[in-house]
């Protein structure tokens, strides 16, 4: 998500705390907020400060160790999969956006040519069959602050989306063979260069493509978890369940199905979660103790959708349920999860006088105009929001997440 980036999520949350008049939208949320916000403010920055400082800590140590040893720092990102191993010798990138995978294996000068391959055939086999880790620091970090490391997935990452080369994926019984003749081929690039740490050191690198259809097949690994959540969190709320295709669209957008997604925000995973903020968010929703949970939890792919779910559901069952029109609310609802309800409610009130500035984040005001001048128009609703978003991100956000839903409309259908 990407409206903790434009520090919406403290006004909008600490707002609600203090239990200011707010609107009907609002009343579930707030009750029992204000007498209990010192306790709930004052825990909240322990734990988040805990886990902030581990994950930024171990963050900057990695970077330096891999600044000494390596020609250059690949930064984690929401759509790119970058996996160290434990002795800093080897790394795989995963480009889920561009579909294209690399391997990366260093030793010092004079290491030769058949160990350095036989290293690369190993780091290729791993990356083919690797279910990916929770861990983004190969083993180093405060593990009480920042949790055990643990599988992502239950299933290797790249299962069947690795073209060999020959118009055909990789299939788990070829995986070795493909790796074999992948780091004996000539596409292996290799380079010398001068670590940080004053090393001379050679590099081996060999990029492989995913397979055309990459991005469905990720897709379709995640959407039995889709269909699994949508159907506990509309349970456990008694509400209904949140459409599949919008689910869908939105991972594509956030992540590209990438369950190793991380942002600088820190976000993390397929929806990409913020741990103070979105994921907390949807933890109250789910009636689950508040708690700030860190990449250990919210990398685990599961987890991940059945937390985006929540707060999906939250937007449009409880923030903008009053909204008569599902069109239009479904747009108010995209464009929320991006930039946040706060920055939605002043756009919808763009303009107009009847509203004070100071209400014009609240979601009365604007559910109301919505009703009042959008109903049965949800493209003006669409267009409205297009011209009037602060942030040209969102509405690149609205647009692909609403185009995007169609991709997945038939799995909707089905369930």
């Amino acid at each position: 998500m990407g409206w903790h980036r434009r520090g919406v999520v403290a006004a909008f949350l600490f707002s609600a705390s203090f239990g200011r008049a707010q609107d009907d939208a609002f009343s579930e949320f707030l009750q029992n907020e204000a007498a209990q916000f010192e306790e709930f403010e004052s825990v909240e920055r322990r734990d988040f400060s805990s886990f902030q400082v581990a994950d930024s800590t171990a963050y900057a140590s990695f970077r330096a160790e891999v600044e000494r040893r390596w020609d250059r720092f690949d930064e984690p990102a929401a759509k790119n999969w970058t996996e160290y191993d434990s002795d800093l010798s080897s790394r795989s990138t995963v480009d889920f956006e561009d579909g294209a995978a690399t391997v990366e294996v260093i030793a010092r000068e004079g290491t030769s040519d058949a160990a350095l391959r036989a290293q690369l055939e190993d780091k290729l086999t791993r990356m083919l069959t690797s279910p990916g880790t929770t861990d983004d620091f190969a083993g180093r970090g405060d593990k009480a602050a920042l949790g055990a490391a643990e599988a992502v997935s239950k299933r290797p990452v790249l299962a069947g989306q690795v073209d060999d080369g020959r118009g055909q994926s990789v299939t788990p019984d070829r995986v070795r063979e493909f790796a074999s003749r992948t780091a004996a081929g000539e596409a292996v690039e290799r380079t010398t260069y001068r670590g940080g740490d004053g090393a001379v050191r050679v590099k081996l690198m060999v990029s492989v493509a995913l397979v055309p259809d990459h991005l469905r097949r990720r897709a379709k690994q995640f959407l039995p978890d889709v269909r699994a959540m949508r159907a506990s969190v509309a349970q456990r709320k008694q509400v209904a369940p949140m459409p599949v295709e919008l689910v869908l669209a939105i991972m594509q957008t956030e992540s590209y199905f990438n369950p190793k997604a991380r942002s600088h925000v820190p976000a993390y995973g397929l929806m990409q979660l913020v741990p103070r903020s979105g994921a907390r968010d949807a933890l109250d929703y789910l009636g689950e103790a508040d708690r700030t949970m860190g990449a250990s939890e919210l990398y685990v792919s599961r987890r991940n959708i059945e937390l985006g779910v929540a707060y999906l559901s939250r937007l449009w069952h409880q923030y903008y349920g009053k909204i008569e029109d599902l069109e239009c609310r479904q747009y108010c609802v995209i464009a929320a999860y991006n930039t946040g309800p706060g920055n939605v409610n002043q756009t919808i009130n763009a303009g107009n006088r009847d509203v004070p500035r100071a209400k014009r984040k609240r979601f009365g005001p604007a559910v109301a105009r919505v009703n009042r001048e959008f109903g049965g128009r949800g493209s003006a609703m669409k267009e409205h929001l297009l011209r009037n978003l602060p942030y040209d991100e969102t509405k690149g956000y609205l647009r692909k997440v609403s185009e995007r839903m169609g991709n997945y409309a038939e799995w909707g259908q089905t369930g």
